[in-house]
């Protein structure tokens, strides 16, 4: 993915990212999981036991955006989206 201040690329086990300072490679920490029961037994594990999830609800709800704003991009011609989403955007 590529932005006005830098770029992207998501591999399958890390990420590389360039904000002009450059490249960082992320890897996530503990992803262990990979499927729908996995993660319905990590929800469970985590209710009682408490605790957090691999992949916390504000990380996913950024997530979410991100996927609807390249959607809406694709909808709109492959326009720039500005984030955050205006409600209408989508």
């Amino acid at each position: 993915m590529t932005g006005t201040s830098g770029w992207m690329f998501i591999h399958e086990k890390y990420a590389e990212i360039d904000q002009g300072n450059g490249i960082r490679t992320i890897i996530p920490e503990g992803l262990t999981h990979f499927d729908s029961a996995a993660t319905i037994r990590e929800i469970i594990s985590v209710m009682e036991n408490g605790g957090g999830t691999i992949s916390p609800p504000r990380t996913a709800r950024h997530t979410l955006e991100i996927i609807l704003g390249l959607l809406a991009s694709q909808k709109h011609g492959n326009t720039r989206i500005d984030f955050p989403l205006d409600e209408n955007t989508v």
